[in-house]
C-alpha cells in the first residue's frame, strides 16, 4: 500500500478546498453535482478496476486532475464537465484506496487519518486571503498529477474489487436507511454548502476566516470521535445508542435551521455553529455500526451523497433566511419516517443489547 496515504491526503485536500469555494465559484447545478458525485460515483469503482486493473487508482486520479483543468475554462458546460470528472475521480480513487486499505487494520487507520488531515489542509488553504479560483484549480491540478504519479506504486493483492452485495434487509428497512442517509448528507455537507452561502449572502463575500472554521471542525472531530464512540459503547446497549444517535441528529438539524440566531456570518457564530454539528457527527458515525448489521451501509453511503446534493441545491436556490429551515425540516421529516419504520420493524431486526468495542 505504498503511497496510498499521500494519494488519499491529496484527494481530500483538493476536494474539500474546491468544495469550500464552490459557493462563490460554481453555478448551483455544478455545485450539486460535485457534492452528490463525490460520494455516489463510487458505484463506478468496479468498472475502473475491471478496465484498468492495477492502474485503476492512477486512472481515477488522472480523471480528477482533468476535472481540475476543466474548471479553469470559462463557461457553465466546462464547470459541469469538470465537476463530473473531479467527483468521479476522487470518489472512485477514494473507494479503491479504502478497499485496498481494508486488507489490514493499520492501513485502514491510516486511510482515516489521511482524510482528516486533508480536510485540515483544505481549511488552511481556504484561510489564505485573496485567493483566485484559477490558483485553486491550478494548484489542485498539480497536486492531483503528483497523486497520480504516486498512485503508480499502489499495489493490492485483491484479484478484483466489487461493490457490496445487495442488502438482505426488507425493503422497508432499506428505505429507512436511505432516509437516514439523506438526513446525514444534509447534516454532513451543510458546513460546505449552507454555511458559505449564508456568509456570502449576509456579508457579500466569503470571509477568509471560513477556512479556519473548516480546520477547527476537522480537528474537533479527530479529537472527540473515538472518546464519544467509546463512551457510547461502554455505557449504552445497541438500542439506547441508536436512540441517542437519533436525538443527536435531531439536535444537529435544529442547529442547521438557525444560522441567523447563531450569527453564523461572524467568525465566533460560525465556529460555534460548526462545532455543534461536528459533535453531532461524532455521534452520527455510530450509525455505521447499525447500517453494517443490516447490510445497508452501502445504500446509506449513496444516500449521503444525494443528501449533500440536496443541501447544495437548496442552499443556492432558496433565500438565505429560509434555506436552513427548509433543509432542517426536510431532514427531520426523513428521520421521523425512518425512525417509525425501524421502531415498527419485526423483532428479528431490533438490535440485541450488546456493547460496541470502540477499539
Amino acid at each position: 500500500m505504498k503511497g496510498a496515504f499521500i494519494v488519499r491526503l491529496i484527494i481530500a485536500t483538493s476536494l474539500y478546498t474546491i468544495l469550500g469555494r464552490a459557493t462563490v465559484w460554481f453555478d448551483p447545478v455544478s455545485n450539486a453535482i460535485l457534492v452528490f458525485g463525490s460520494r455516489f460515483f463510487l458505484v463506478l469503482s468496479p468498472f475502473f478496476f475491471a478496465h484498468f486493473k492495477a492502474n485503476a487508482i492512477l486512472a481515477a486520479t488522472l480523471l480528477a486532475a482533468l476535472g481540475a483543468v476543466l474548471l479553469l475554462l470559462p463557461g457553465q458546460i466546462f464547470l459541469i464537465a469538470g465537476a463530473i470528472c473531479l467527483a468521479t475521480g476522487v470518489s472512485v480513487a477514494g473507494y479503491l484506496i479504502r478497499a485496498y486499505a481494508s486488507e489490514n487494520i493499520g492501513a485502514a487507520a491510516r486511510n482515516k487519518v489521511a482524510i482528516n488531515s486533508g480536510v485540515i489542509l483544505a481549511g488552511i488553504a481556504l484561510s489564505i486571503p485573496d485567493q483566485s479560483n484559477t490558483v485553486i484549480a491550478l494548484t489542485s491540478f498539480i497536486l492531483l498529477l503528483l497523486a497520480a504519479y504516486v498512485a503508480r506504486n499502489i499495489v493490492s493483492s485483491r484479484p478484483r474489487v466489487e461493490l457490496p452485495a445487495g442488502s438482505t434487509a426488507s425493503r422497508s428497512i432499506q428505505l429507512a436507511w436511505v432516509l437516514l442517509g439523506l438526513t446525514m448528507g444534509i447534516k454532513l455537507y451543510s458546513p460546505f454548502t449552507l454555511l458559505p452561502q449564508y456568509i456570502v449572502s449576509t456579508t457579500g463575500s466569503l470571509a477568509p476566516w471560513y477556512g479556519m472554521v473548516v480546520l477547527a471542525s476537522s480537528v474537533f472531530i479527530v479529537i472527540l470521535q473515538k472518546p464519544v464512540i467509546r463512551v457510547m459503547g461502554k455505557f449504552a446497549g445497541d438500542r439506547i445508542s441508536m436512540i441517542t444517535t437519533w436525538l443527536a441528529m435531531f439536535c444537529g438539524l435544529c442547529v442547521i435551521a438557525l444560522p441567523g440566531p447563531f450569527h453564523a456570518a461572524t467568525f465566533t457564530g460560525a465556529l460555534v455553529w460548526v462545532m455543534m454539528l461536528s459533535l453531532v457527527e461524532c455521534f452520527a458515525s455510530y450509525l455505521d455500526v447499525f447500517g453494517a448489521k443490516d447490510n445497508c451501509l452501502f445504500i446509506k453511503e449513496l444516500a449521503v451523497g444525494a443528501g449533500g446534493g440536496l443541501s447544495a441545491l437548496v442552499s443556492r436556490y432558496a433565500p438565505p433566511e429560509i434555506s436552513g429551515p427548509i433543509l432542517a425540516l426536510t431532514g427531520m421529516a426523513f428521520m421521523v419516517i425512518a425512525v417509525m419504520i425501524i421502531l415498527n420493524s419485526s423483532s428479528a431486526y431490533r438490535p440485541k443489547l450488546r456493547k460496541y468495542d470502540a477499539n
